[in-house]
């Protein structure tokens, strides 16, 4: 696969690493067959914690709105386009508020130009609802 040896990819995996002794890094050991396991296991981790705070922030606001939506249309190094969508928030936790911006969705445009960027509510919908029913089903 043309992704395990792009420089990039290993600057990724040096950049989790933590220091063990003041100069040793340590990062994880991963293969190919070990990668996809360890990327579901960290997503796991991030959904469960997205799920308690997105709980925290539901009950602290009440019955008042505490998400909003955001999106913008981004063009990457390779020149692809794609409208990221996002939701962003304000939670307290342990006495100290903390602003979350996180992104839930990453849609390509098809046809590559900034004009099609503007993405159909539909595909923004799909995207909103399935974040909804991951977040139901982990927490």
């Amino acid at each position: 696969m043309r992704v395990f040896d792009d420089n990039y990819f290993h600057e990724l995996l040096n950049a989790v690493g933590v220091f063990a002794t003041g100069k040793e890094i340590i990062v994880p050991h991963l293969t190919k067959n070990t990668l996809e396991a360890w990327i579901e296991s960290e997503f796991g981790a991030f959904l469960l914690i997205f799920g308690y705070c997105v709980a925290e922030a539901f009950k602290q606001a009440g019955k008042t709105p505490f998400m909003q939506f955001i999106h913008d249309g981004v063009t990457m190094a390779n020149h692809e386009k794609y409208q990221a969508l996002g939701v962003q928030f304000i939670v307290a936790l342990n006495g100290a508020l903390f602003q979350m911006v996180i992104c839930i969705g990453f849609i390509r445009s098809l046809a590559n130009t900034d004009s099609a960027l503007h993405t159909s509510f539909s595909q923004v919908h799909r995207v909103i609802n399935e974040m909804k029913q991951t977040l139901v089903r982990v927490y």
